[in-house]
């Protein structure tokens, strides 16, 4: 497992892997995409439709939603995650806690 401080350096040094690299929040949803563009393959790993978290705040929850983008392969927690995916268009296989 590698960890890194910065998202630009995670674009940087994942971009050149044959990988599979997993976003799980949504501020590592466009790093994950970037450093998955010319190689590897980009996983999104859902946990809460993240809009919740900003109550009354449209910009945010607007920049949440820009990042489930169709190239994402799919993985969420529970089946009202996965309807919520699938009412934007997206189909995520369930993969509950266990």
């Amino acid at each position: 497992m590698r960890t890194f401080g910065e998202y630009a350096q995670l674009v940087t040094e994942l971009s050149e892997e044959e990988a599979i690299k997993v976003a799980t929040w949504w501020a590592t949803a466009q790093p994950v995409w970037l450093a998955s563009v010319r190689k590897g393959i980009p996983v999104y790993f859902v946990q809460d439709i993240e809009t919740s978290y900003y109550p009354g705040n449209e910009r945010l929850q607007d920049s949440v939603l820009s990042n489930y983008r169709e190239e994402f392969a799919y993985m969420t927690i529970s089946p009202w995650n996965q309807d919520r995916l699938r009412e934007m268009g997206l189909t995520a296989t369930l993969m509950p806690p266990a």
